[in-house]
């Protein structure tokens, strides 16, 4: 056998391995088609001769573009006429890494936001409840839409648009400082009781910030329950990489 004829067969290898575990499809792996993807929404699309469960649902394609701890999402939906609950998946987890949940509630709460950005740009006034069965501990929060509002000062068309446009970036950071202004606009986001944002340009704190970080990443990196559950994930494509480099990744 060639050279040629090896390469072939090894690629063909490497692709069933990737899109294929225990001989069932994974649902996470299969190829992407650039014409139907989660990211492919537009605004005018929203369906205003719908009824009121297919408006819910389309506020849920926005919902569902939040980001998440090492991309798990997990959250679940569930739609009626004029709520939404927003339910904790717990199936995606991360027990070695977020063992007390709290970036699980943070990813959860990003898909909240997400939904309530999207629902007041499309005229709609919403009513959250939080935790709001007592018995019911993966339900995070309810939503009640209400067909008379408009987006809140702290909910604009730009955070909207932002939403879509939301990518990672892991370029180097430009050479000179944050403007004032945008730094006084970060802090303008902290809008809910209890909620505070602390900024420091301080350079004795960045260099103890940037220490703990080295000495946090070192430690974990050194659990090998931490690395297993990383490769799981990124094997799943969670970083955004491609399918391919995921599984070499893993």
């Amino acid at each position: 056998m060639d050279q040629q004829s090896l390469l072939e067969q090894a690629l063909k290898s490497v692709a069933n391995a990737i899109f294929i575990t225990d001989g069932l499809p994974r649902s996470t792996m299969t190829p992407e088609d650039p014409n139907i993807t989660p990211w492919d929404i537009h605004e005018e699309d929203f369906p205003l001769e719908g009824s009121s469960s297919e408006k819910l649902s389309f506020l849920l394609r926005y919902a569902i573009l939040a980001p998440s701890t090492h991309n798990t999402q997990p959250w679940k939906f569930a739609a009626g006429s004029e709520t939404v609950d927003i339910l904790i998946d717990r199936t995606r987890w991360l027990k070695v890494a977020d063992a007390d949940q709290r970036e699980l509630h943070v990813s959860v709460g990003c898909a909240l936001e997400n939904l309530l950005i999207a629902a007041e740009h499309f005229g709609y006034r919403c009513l959250a409840a939080y935790f709001p069965d007592a018995e019911k501990a993966a339900l995070a929060a309810r939503v009640t839409f209400l067909p008379d509002g408009h987006p809140s000062a702290f909910r604009s068309s730009r955070l909207f648009r932002a939403i879509t446009l939301r990518h990672t970036n892991r370029n180097v950071y430009l050479p000179h400082p944050i403007s004032f202004a945008a730094l006084r606009q970060l802090q303008m986001c902290c809008v809910e009781e209890d909620v505070q944002l602390h900024l420091s340009d301080d350079a004795n704190i960045k260099q103890e910030v940037n220490s703990l970080v080295v000495r946090s990443d070192t430690v974990q990196f050194a659990d090998p329950a931490w690395r297993e559950e990383l490769a799981h994930w990124l094997g799943e494509g969670g970083f955004g990489t491609p399918r391919f480099m995921a599984k070499i990744a893993q």
